[in-house]
C-alpha cells in the first residue's frame, strides 16, 4: 500500500507545551512556520511536519479565513468556535438559524418568499411550524409590531419572532458566507469600552506604580491605600507639568485603580503578597495519577500540629520536662495547656491510615513509633479504645515519602526505612503537590474532626473571636488519641472519598478491591522490624538469660551464649510487645531470639511492664514509718533472744572487741631483724679463701698428693700386664680426720 500523501492546509496551527506554532505553504513545497509563541520563524519540509504531527500531545486546528465583515469582527475577539460563546449567544444562533431553515422549508413548498411576505400572519406561522422542529430550547413566539416592542431575537422567557426584514437580513448573511452560523451572532463580547478609559499613558504608568509599591506589597495593603499614594504621585506630576506649561492631570476614580488590580492574576498576587513557597502551596495542582496499586506500596508520612489544646497532667508528662521547664510548671499550675503533634503514616492505594500517635517534641522516636505500628497488628488499639471495625492490618513498606520535618528526615529514620527494604522518598516542604494524600487527609481531619472537640483553637489567628481555646482544654493526651483512634478506625474509612482516583469509592472498599486484584505487601518479619525499627539496648548474658528494662529472656541459643566468652550482646525490642527479644552477638552472624521468662508480663508494653514495675517498688507514704518501726521491733527482739540464751548457758564470747583484735594484730604485723655481728670463731662468707681472713678458719685432713710425674721412664707394660693391672682407690685412710 502507498504511504499517503497528505496535504497541510495554510493557517494551521500546531500547539505543543503551550507553544503555538502556524504553518503557511511555501510554493517549492516547503512550509514556513512560526512560532507565534517564541517569535521565531524556520521553515520545514513535510516530513518535518508529519514527524511532528505524531509527537504525543500536539494538537491540529486550521484556522477557517472569512470575509465576512461579522464573522471577522466576531474572530478578532478570538471567538473561533461556537462553543467559546456564551450560552446566550449559542441560544440565539440556535434560534435564528432555526428560522432560517424555517424559511427554506416553505419556500421548498412554493412559498413565494421576500421581505414583506415574512410579515404576513400565515407565512409566519408555518416558519414557526418548522422552527420548532428544530429549535425545542424554549417556545417561539409570534406578535404583531404594534402589540410589542420587543427588540427581534431578544433573550425572554420565549424567543419572538423579528420582523420580516430582520429575517431577510439574517437569512442573507448566513447563505453569503457559506453558511456560517456564526455569523448568525451579536458580538455583544465586544461591547464595552476596550480603550484606556481616556486615560493618557502617563497617568497608567502613575496608576501602574502606585499598584506595584502600594497592592503589591507583603504587607497587604487594599486597592484604596493604592489609590491615596497615586494622589501623592500625580501632585508631584502636575507640579512638574506645571513647570513645563502643561496641562495638569485629572484624578482618576478608584474603580480605574480597582480595574487595575483586578488584571493581575491570583497566583502573580499571592506571590507578591504571600510569597513564592505559600503560592506554590496554595496553587499548586494536585496528582490525578494512580500512584500505587498494592497496599503497602507507597506510604506518605507526614506531621501536623493539632489546632487543639490539650490538658498536659504532670503523671506522666513530668518526666519528659527539663530543669527549666519543671521550674516554670511549678511556678504556674499543676495543668498545662498545650498543643500536640500528630504524626500519621497514610497507605496512597486505599487512602487506609497505617499508625498514627500524638507527641510534643517530634523527633525521630515518635516517627519510628509511628512505623512500629503501620507494620504491626493493632488489635491492642481496637480493643483498649473499643473500635468497632478493625484497623488496617500489618503489612510491609515499598515506599515511604517524607518532606523536610525534623522529625521525618533524619538518619535513624533513613537508616530504619532502608533496614525495612523501603525506598526513602524526599518530598519538599511547602509543596502539597508532592505529598497530595496526606494533605486532603489533614485537612479531612481538621473539618470533621478537630473543630468539633473542645479547645479547638481555629485554622489560623483569631479565627474563633468568642472562644477561648484554653478555658475550654478539658481532653488530656490519652483520651485525645481514643478519639483519634476511634475515628480512624470506625469513621474514616467508611467515609465517600471523593478523589481523582477514588470516585467516590469508600477507603474499606478500595482496600478490597486492592486486595483481591493486586494483593498486600508482606508484613516485615519480626526478627528485621524489632532490629530496625525496635529499641536497642546493651546487656550480658547470663545462665540465667539476658535481662533488659527489668524484664528477664532466655532461650536455649541464649545459653549458648551464656557459655561462650563473649557474652556482651546487644538487644533490640519491640516497645509495644515485650514476649520476645532479638539478640545480637559480636562474631554471631545469625540473630538469636530471646522468650520472657515472666509470664505474668506476657503482651504488655514496655511502658506497662515499667509501670508495675514501679508500682511493685513503690509504696504509700502513709505506712511506710508504720512498716519500718514493724521491722525495727521484730529484729531487736531476735537480737535480744539469742543474748539471753548465751548468757544462760556460759556460752564464751563468738566475738572480740576492736581493741582486742587491734592488739592482736600488732602481735602479726610485727617483722624479726637480721643479726649484724658475725658469731665468735667464724668467718663470713667468702674469707676462707682470702688470703687477708684473720680467724676462724681451720685445716682438715693432710691434703691431697700431687700430680702424677710423667718424665720418668718406665717400661711400658705388656698387654698381659696390662690385661692383669686393677686400678682400685687411694689410699687415704687416717688422712681426712
Amino acid at each position: 500500500m502507498k504511504k499517503p500523501n497528505y496535504t497541510i492546509e495554510d493557517r494551521t496551527q500546531l500547539i505543543l507545551a503551550g507553544q503555538t506554532r502556524s504553518i503557511e505553504r511555501r510554493n517549492d513545497g516547503t512550509y514556513d512556520v512560526f512560532n507565534e509563541t517564541a517569535g521565531t520563524h524556520c521553515i520545514w519540509n513535510i516530513n518535518e511536519v508529519l514527524s511532528f504531527l505524531k509527537i504525543p500531545g500536539v494538537a491540529a486546528a486550521q484556522l477557517i479565513q472569512s470575509v465576512s465583515g461579522a464573522a471577522t469582527a466576531l474572530r478578532a475577539g478570538k471567538r473561533f468556535y461556537k462553543d467559546t460563546l456564551s450560552p446566550a449567544c449559542r441560544d440565539q444562533i440556535d434560534f435564528r438559524k432555526a428560522l432560517i431553515l424555517g424559511v427554506d422549508a416553505i419556500e421548498a413548498e412554493g412559498v413565494a418568499i421576500y421581505q414583506a411576505a415574512l410579515d404576513k400572519k400565515e407565512v409566519v406561522l408555518r416558519v414557526i411550524e418548522f422552527a420548532e422542529k428544530i429549535y425545542t430550547t424554549r417556545p417561539i413566539v409570534w406578535l404583531r409590531a404594534e402589540q410589542s416592542k420587543v427588540r427581534g431575537g431578544s433573550r425572554r422567557d420565549a424567543n419572538f419572532v423579528p420582523g420580516g426584514r430582520t429575517i431577510w437580513k439574517y437569512r442573507e448573511r448566513y447563505y453569503d458566507h457559506d453558511c456560517d452560523e456564526l455569523v448568525l451572532a451579536d458580538k455583544d463580547h465586544l461591547k464595552g469600552n476596550r480603550s484606556n478609559h481616556g486615560v493618557s499613558p502617563r497617568m497608567w504608568e502613575l496608576i501602574r506604580q502606585a499598584v506595584d509599591e502600594i497592592y503589591m506589597d507583603k504587607k497587604g495593603a487594599s486597592p484604596a491605600a493604592a489609590y491615596a499614594y497615586l494622589e501623592t504621585l500625580l501632585m508631584d506630576e502636575n507640579e512638574r507639568r506645571q513647570q513645563i506649561g502643561l496641562a495638569p492631570f485629572n484624578m482618576v476614580s478608584q474603580q480605574t485603580v480597582r480595574r487595575e488590580t483586578k488584571k493581575i492574576s491570583p497566583t502573580a498576587c499571592a506571590v507578591a503578597r504571600d510569597g513564592k513557597r505559600a503560592a506554590q502551596n496554595d496553587h499548586l495542582r494536585g496528582l490525578t495519577e494512580t500512584h500505587a496499586l498494592k497496599f503497602g506500596e507507597q506510604i506518605e508520612l507526614d506531621e501536623c500540629r493539632l489546632s487543639l489544646m490539650t490538658v498536659c497532667k504532670e503523671k506522666g508528662w513530668w518526666e519528659k520536662f527539663s530543669k527549666e521547664e519543671k521550674c516554670v510548671v511549678e511556678e504556674i499550675e499543676k495543668i498545662l495547656a498545650t498543643r500536640l503533634w500528630l504524626i500519621v503514616a497514610f497507605d496512597v492505594a486505599t487512602r487506609l491510615p497505617l499508625g498514627w500517635t500524638l507527641t510534643d517534641n517530634p523527633g525521630h522516636e515518635a516517627t519510628l513509633d509511628v512505623l512500629r505500628m503501620a507494620t504491626r497488628d493493632k488489635t491492642k488499639e481496637r480493643v483498649l479504645y473499643e473500635c468497632e471495625s478493625d484497623p488496617a492490618p500489618a503489612v510491609g513498606l515499598l515506599a515511604v515519602k517524607t518532606d523536610n520535618g525534623a522529625g521525618l528526615r533524619n538518619g535513624p529514620v533513613k537508616m530504619a526505612t532502608m533496614g525495612i527494604l523501603a525506598q526513602s522518598v524526599d518530598c519538599r516542604s511547602y509543596h502539597s503537590g508532592d505529598r497530595p494524600y496526606i494533605e486532603r487527609f489533614f485537612g479531612s481531619n481538621e473539618s470533621q474532626v478537630f473543630n468539633l472537640i473542645h479547645g479547638y483553637t481555629g485554622r489560623k489567628a483569631g479565627h474563633l473571636k468568642g472562644y477561648d481555646p484554653i478555658k475550654n482544654a478539658v481532653f488530656d493526651a490519652d483520651e485525645l488519641f481514643g478519639i483519634i483512634t476511634r475515628y480512624f478506625v470506625d469513621e474514616y474509612p467508611f467515609r465517600r472519598h471523593g478523589g481523582s482516583t477514588m470516585r467516590g469509592m469508600r477507603p474499606i472498599e478500595a482496600y478490597n478491591y486492592a486486595n483481591d486484584n493486586y494483593g498486600c505487601v508482606a508484613a516485615i518479619p519480626e526478627m528485621t522490624r524489632r532490629i530496625h525499627l525496635g529499641w536497642r539496648s546493651e546487656a550480658t548474658v547470663t545462665h540465667e538469660g539476658v535481662m533488659v528494662f527489668g524484664l528477664p529472656y532466655s532461650s536455649a541459643a541464649i545459653q549458648v551464649i551464656a557459655e561462650s566468652k563473649k557474652r556482651k550482646v546487644t538487644v533490640f525490642s519491640d516497645p509495644d510487645c515485650v514476649n520476645e527479644v532479638t539478640v545480637l552477638q559480636e562474631g554471631n552472624d545469625k540473630p538469636v531470639l530471646g522468650e520472657l521468662t515472666w509470664t505474668m508480663m506476657s503482651d504488655l508494653t514496655v511502658a506497662e511492664a515499667l509501670e508495675f514495675q514501679a508500682y511493685a517498688c513503690s509504696e504509700p507514704t502513709d505506712g511506710a514509718a508504720d512498716y519500718e518501726t514493724r521491722l525495727l521491733k521484730a529484729r531487736k527482739r531476735r537480737h535480744d533472744d539469742v543474748k539471753r540464751k548465751g548468757l544462760e548457758e556460759k556460752l564464751p564470747r563468738s566475738f572480740m572487741t576492736i581493741a582486742e583484735a587491734e592488739t592482736k594484730a600488732q602481735t602479726i604485723i610485727q617483722v624479726r631483724n637480721a643479726r649484724q655481728e658475725p658469731l665468735s670463731g667464724t668467718a663470713s662468707p667468702g674469707e676462707v679463701s682470702s688470703p687477708s681472713s684473720t680467724g676462724g678458719i681451720f685445716k682438715v685432713g693432710s691434703g691431697f698428693d700431687g700430680p702424677i710425674d710423667t718424665d720418668k721412664d718406665e717400661p711400658l707394660a705388656t698387654s698381659e700386664a696390662t690385661e692383669k693391672r686393677h686400678f682400685g682407690r687411694p689410699k687415704s685412710e687416717g688422712n681426712l680426720k
